[in-house]
């Protein structure tokens, strides 16, 4: 096991490798907020020490891109500049027909950058303002050659190697609206391998929204249920924190909340089934490791230290989970 390059904890390199991911969510601080800002910023730079020591594949964002009312048609450029130029430069591609007008937000020498795809999905405060996500899905393309955000309900992206993300568009499910072309979705995903992306949990119950939590969590389990394949991994934010919950059929055997991508906030209650819980900024990573029947899907929850305590480095290894194709989930 490696511990400790540039201040990381490493997953085992003696397995192989296939396939790797980092998932963050609640990253969009506005650029009036300072605390949250070096939040962010934090969280950033430790993704890419993250990329240094063991390269990605592609880049999750899990929602609320933009707070605190979503993205504006009159602070588009300086929310693009500030919200992801300015952190994520390393894994962007600015070779899109308007980059030229953000690029100059990025610090990171071309030398050093190493674009990937970026996948995102919408959250609550990304719908606040009418025109959002239209801004988010149709805009941002012209400044980020490499930013994919579906139209919604819900998409898959095959990554290759078995693993097809399946993106799907939860705020307004949470709402009331139905499901629309979930199971399908998740059916025609090749996979064998299949993570759900999302910015609502289904597994947290929010002290003020615990009925719309239920009713949510109830209509998304019942499209896996009637989608008839396996769901190894949910991967969410909306909580501002890090978790990682076990459920029980037809819900995804293991469901990680990394909530914390530009700050942190303490976590609601004491769920059952809850394995893990920080109320800390910082991100998931996502790896498929083994070979044949011992491979697997392994997810770290990855803590960024506050101010004060940067001399540990970017990040530190807060736990971490396996789940293999059968669904069998356990602590690494």
């Amino acid at each position: 096991m490696l511990w400790l390059v540039l201040g990381c904890d490493a997953p085992d390199l003696r397995e192989p490798v296939t396939l790797s991911l980092l998932a963050l969510g609640d990253t969009g601080a506005r650029p009036d907020d300072p605390p949250r800002v070096r939040a962010q910023l934090a969280v950033a730079s430790a993704l890419e020490a993250e990329d240094r020591q063991l390269p990605i594949d592609a880049l999750l964002l899990l929602g609320d891109h933009f707070y605190d009312v979503g993205l504006r048609e009159d602070e588009l450029l300086a929310r693009v500049r500030a919200n992801l130029v300015r952190p994520y430069c390393r894994f962007l591609a600015l070779t899109a027909p308007r980059s030229s007008e953000v690029e100059s937000a990025c610090q990171t020498p071309g030398a050093e950058r190493h674009p990937v795809p970026l996948y995102a999905v919408l959250g609550n405060h990304d719908y606040m303002t009418p025109g959002s996500d239209r801004l988010q899905r149709e805009s941002l393309p012209l400044f980020l050659a490499n930013w994919r955000m579906p139209e919604p309900p819900v998409a898959v992206a095959e990554l290759g190697h078995g693993v097809s993300l399946v993106l799907f568009d939860s705020d307004p499910v949470f709402r009331g609206a139905a499901p629309e072309g979930l199971a399908r979705a998740l059916r025609e995903a090749v996979g064998p391998w299949r993570i759900l992306v999302a910015h609502q949990p289904i597994a947290v119950v929010g002290t003020s929204e615990r009925e719309a939590y239920a009713s949510f969590r109830a209509r998304v389990v019942a499209e896996i249920a009637a989608a008839g394949v396996p769901v190894q991994l949910y991967l969410s934010g909306h909580e501002h924190n890090l978790q990682a919950l076990v459920m029980e059929p037809p819900a995804p055997p293991l469901h990680v909340i990394a909530g914390g991508g530009s700050g942190a906030r303490s976590l609601h209650d004491a769920n059952p089934r809850r394995r893990a819980g920080f109320a800390a900024a910082g991100y998931a990573r996502v790896d498929l490791m083994g070979d044949g029947e011992a491979q697997r899907l392994v997810v770290t929850l990855m803590r960024v230290p506050a101010a004060a305590l940067r001399w540990l480095g970017p990040s530190r290894e807060a736990a971490r989970f396996s789940v293999d194709r059968a669904g069998r989930v356990r602590e690494e």
